[in-house]
Parts: structure tokens; sequence; C-alpha cells
């Protein structure tokens, strides 16, 4: 009995998660198209540790909480330097023609982060 009830439990929260993401997912994109923008999916490696002004790739560890580049001097938090990455490669692609490209369930699942253009 006690088995089961852990199993289903473990089942339901799995489902609740995949569900919600989805729901996300398809709001951000009406959301997007809506307002008259795409959405593009970019590969978020490396986004934390280039520079988003010069490019020089910043080696750091997940302690460090601030990006501060010797090559350009550009000192900002890592994660909007990672969010300027991910929206810059979002932007280096012109908009799709089929319309919008969806993006996964979450970017650790797939490995890949979304770049929402108005």
């Amino acid at each position: 009995m006690y088995r089961t009830y852990t199993y289903t439990a473990k089942l339901r929260a799995a489902v609740h998660t995949r569900l919600t993401a989805f729901l996300e997912q398809q709001r951000s994109l009406y959301k997007a198209a809506s307002a008259g923008g795409w959405v593009r999916k970019v590969d978020p490696k490396h986004t934390s540790q280039d520079c988003s002004r010069c490019g020089e790739r910043v080696t750091k560890t997940l302690s460090d909480q601030s990006h501060m580049c010797p090559a350009c001097g550009l000192s900002i938090d890592r994660d909007w330097n990672a969010a300027l990455n991910i929206l810059n490669q979002g932007l280096v692609v012109s908009p799709p023609t089929g319309g919008n490209i969806p993006c996964g369930t979450s970017g650790a699942e797939n490995g890949s982060a979304c770049a929402f253009v108005l």
C-alpha cells in the first residue's frame, strides 16, 4: 500500500511539472504572437562566461556572482550578462517565416533557452 502511494505521488508530481511547463510554453508563445513578436531557441552554453560586450570568455566558478571582463572592463551581474548574451543570440537570425518556433519545456531538459523578441 505504501509503495503504491509513493509511486502515485511521484508520478502525479512529475505529470504536474511537465503540464505546468507545457502551459507556460504555450502562454509565452501566445503572448509573443499577440504582441507581434516571435520566439527563437538559443543554446545557453557559456552565456554567463562570455562577455556580452566584447565576446571574451571569462572563466568563473558557480560562486562568482558578477561578471568582470579584463578585456573591455565591463562589470555587471553574471545573470544579467547571460540574459544579454541569450537576447543577442536570438537577434542574430532574422524572424522565422513559418510562425513561432516553440521552445522546449525547460532549459534543463533539452538544453535550450528562449529569447523572446518583440
